[in-house]
């Protein structure tokens, strides 16, 4: 099977002359075999409609399949008879295909992330972003919110600080020096 979205995958494997049966779809998928058999079994028992009862059957195929992810199993075992069987011209003309477009909009929003101060211009080409470099970003990006959030207030702030936090440890946290840095950016301007 070629690389790819999955949801690529799937269509071709749906355009493709193999048959179309769950022990096929194990072949050809591998360990993702997994989730496609169990979402495509889940489909049917999600749909808001009468089934005759056929729901309970892809539910004790799912349950066979969860037990056998639960212990380890690298490739998926089902019973010869249920393996063999086609999956049928509903599933493979409507639901499947709605499936893969169903997957294919979640994979359009689940895109690798990218950091945004890395792929900024400013960013040295080959310094790598440390720890040290989260923290001081978190720190600026806490004093901003801080900061816009005073500047809303008219007339006077209240602040309380407590010398224990609620765990009973000493409370020097990171919103406390954020106000810090605020509150010494002010009066060094003012």
């Amino acid at each position: 099977m070629e690389r790819g979205r999955f949801s690529d995958q799937l269509e071709s494997w749906l355009k493709s002359d193999e048959p179309k049966t769950v022990g096929r779809l194990g072949e050809v998928f591998g360990e993702k075999s997994f989730a496609v058999t169990v979402v495509l079994l889940m489909f049917v028992p999600a749909v808001p409609a009468p089934t005759g009862g056929i729901t309970h059957v892809f539910e004790l195929i799912t349950v066979i399949i969860g037990a056998e992810m639960v212990i380890g199993a690298r490739t998926m075992w089902l019973p010869s008879r249920w393996r063999e069987r086609e999956l049928g011209d509903t599933l493979t003309t409507k639901a499947i295909p709605f499936i893969a477009r169903t997957i294919r909009w979640f994979e359009r929003l689940s895109q690798p992330l990218t950091h945004p101060y890395v792929l900024t211009r400013g960013w040295q080409p080959g310094r790598v972003w440390t720890d040290a470099d989260e923290v001081q970003t978190s720190r600026e990006a806490m004093a901003r919110l801080i900061s816009g959030l005073l500047l809303r207030c008219r007339e006077r702030i209240y602040l309380g600080i407590a010398e224990l936090g609620e765990s009973g440890f000493e409370g020097r946290g990171e919103l406390l020096r954020a106000f810090q840095k605020v509150l010494q950016e002010s009066s060094g301007s003012a």
